[in-house]
């Protein structure tokens, strides 16, 4: 899968406030054929309504756009605000009825001859042209040997993000002296999932592309990456702890 290529910098940096979302789902079969479609409608609260077709195999991530443009939501510079999906089956409101918040890496086939309730969302004031920044270091041996790593994450007004992890090692033995440095710079589309049910707040996920560059005793080494993260709204906003994220405005 594309995620097996992906860099471990990428795949482990901070485990316990990131982690990598598999947007697509490899390893999971669909009895679907390659040219099937798929339909469903998909209504606003104003009334405002389209019909969407697609490949069955698409994503509800992939289709946000269509979606955006057939109900006449993008704005004239081309942005597409935020909106969330809900899917309302038959009988909604009724004791049989059923509702669930759509998620982006669900297929269409999933939802196919369905309605779906399309509400924009605003951007939270908490997180909109915020900078976060962490900061983590380990050192041993009076600074022989030290690991540091330094995070900075701006989350812009208008749905765009960009994301810089810088980690340092060295090791400055008498035998042997060892130093590297590995910059991941990222940039792309941001968004905010809200869930009334969910515990932690909610979470921003961040999907774009990353320039990975790795300097290792003055040889570097740059690759492209695919870019995909997540992040729990309390982690962000874990407050004064050592080793917690600090928040900040953005600079102008």
């Amino acid at each position: 899968s594309d995620l097996d290529k992906l860099p471990p910098q990428i795949l482990f940096a901070f485990p316990p406030i990131a982690s990598i979302m598999d947007w697509s789902r490899d390893g999971l079969e669909l009895d679907l054929g390659m040219e099937e479609d798929a339909d469903f409608k998909v209504v606003m609260l104003s009334g405002r309504s389209a019909t969407i077709r697609c490949p069955a195999a698409a994503t509800v991530g992939s289709l946000r756009r269509k979606i955006a443009e057939s109900l006449d939501m993008v704005d004239p510079v081309g942005d597409c605000p935020p909106f969330q999906m809900t899917l309302v089956a038959e009988g909604a409101g009724d004791a049989e009825g059923d509702s669930r918040m759509l998620r982006d890496d669900m297929f269409a086939t999933e939802i196919a001859g369905h309605s779906i309730s399309v509400v924009a969302t605003p951007e939270p004031d908490w997180c909109k042209n915020k900078r976060f920044k962490k900061h983590y270091l380990r050192g041993r041996r009076c600074g022989m040997e030290e690991h540091e790593e330094t995070v900075l994450l701006d989350l812009k007004s208008g749905g765009t993000f960009s994301y810089h992890r810088h980690q340092h090692d060295h090791d400055h033995d008498f035998d042997c002296s060892y130093s590297s440095d590995t910059h991941i710079r990222a940039n792309g589309q941001w968004t905010f999932h809200a869930d009334p049910d969910d515990e932690d707040g909610g979470r921003v996920s961040l999907k774009g592309e990353a320039v990975v560059t790795e300097t290792t005793n003055k040889k570097e080494k740059v690759k492209k990456q695919r870019f995909n993260m997540l992040f729990l709204r309390k982690d962000l906003l874990g407050g004064d702890a050592k080793g917690s994220w600090k928040t900040s405005d953005m600079p102008h």
